[in-house]
């Protein structure tokens, strides 16, 4: 009889095992886990990096302003140092991550996702297009509004050394940015609050640009970079004002198929007459609000900055 019970037991913990196993979101933990692992072990470091012959004189190029960039910031920013982006990996595509976000069609309620130690998040990544599409198309069958965009750098945030990728190398401006985006994140990271973390590392990016190049550039570039950031603060009202639009839109009173017409009138209107200040593809609630993340926050991190 003991011996039943015992491997009564076995038999149900196993089970669990093998369902948990199974389960989607484990599927999905392995699936990133097993390609984080392999972007880790491809790491060369910058040495070896400047030596190869394969790469480019830009991307060269580009690795030695990393650097620059990475002294930078924890000099003049007072960033942390943590070992992170002193080895290099080459990412075949332009892309490095493809990030899901879902939103309901009638709000502006983000869908999030749950994980373990680092908490919830208001979007999900992979490192393959085709399971981000998976994933957005489920996700449409369910009503949401959803967006794939891409993104061409991350942060461990401290778990692991992260390096430098070809991806963040796309222009001087943008190698700066990323850099400094990045390190904001490991050196300040609030569980549960992602909103406040792009926010933040939005505006220590944004700044500490401004301070580079005011530093290491001729005052022509200087100046198109201010001009550049004022027309990205145009913008950020722009979709900030369309937002309130479409919120006082989905608390009226109207039945929900004349909101949903109503919506897509109003975005259609905003995607034609806004071509100068939002190139991208048509918005929807979920385009809004993953653009917020990053954005709607920052004035007032400004204030606090004055």
């Amino acid at each position: 009889m003991k011996r039943k019970v015992i491997l009564s037991i076995a038999s149900i913990t196993l089970i669990i095992i093998l369902i948990f196993l199974l389960s989607p979101f484990t599927r999905y933990i392995l699936k990133q886990g097993y390609r984080q692992a392999g972007l880790l072990l491809s790491r060369v470091s910058l040495e070896d990096a400047l030596k190869d012959e394969k790469l480019t004189p830009v991307i060269k190029k580009r690795i030695k302003l990393a650097k620059k960039a990475k002294v930078f910031g924890l000099t003049e920013l007072g960033l942390k140092e943590n070992g992170n982006y002193e080895t290099f990996v080459h990412i075949k595509n332009n892309c490095f991550v493809y990030v899901v976000t879902a939103a309901e069609a009638l709000s502006f309620k983000l869908k999030r996702w749950n994980f373990p130690i680092v908490g919830s998040f208001p979007y999900k990544g992979f490192f393959e297009k085709a399971d981000a599409q998976a994933e957005k198309n489920v996700l449409k069958q369910k009503g949401y509004d959803t967006e794939l965009r891409c993104s061409s750098a991350f942060s461990s945030l401290g778990w692991f050394k992260d390096p430098i990728l070809s991806t963040m190398l796309t222009s001087d401006y943008r190698t700066i940015r990323v850099m400094l985006h990045e390190m904001t994140h490991a050196a300040i990271w609030v569980t549960n609050k992602v909103t406040f973390n792009e926010a933040l590392a939005v505006f220590v990016a944004a700044k500490g640009v401004q301070f580079y190049y005011k530093k290491y550039y001729t005052p022509k570039r200087y100046k198109r970079l201010l001009k550049y950031q004022k027309r990205s603060k145009i913008r950020r009202k722009k979709i900030k004002d369309l937002r309130a639009v479409l919120h006082k839109l989905y608390k009226s009173s109207l039945t929900k198929n004349e909101k949903l017409r109503k919506k897509d009138e109003i975005l259609t209107a905003f995607s034609t007459n806004n071509k100068k200040f939002y190139r991208g593809s048509k918005l929807n609630n979920a385009a809004i609000m993953s653009y917020g993340i990053y954005n709607f926050k920052i004035k007032t991190i400004e204030e606090y900055y004055h």
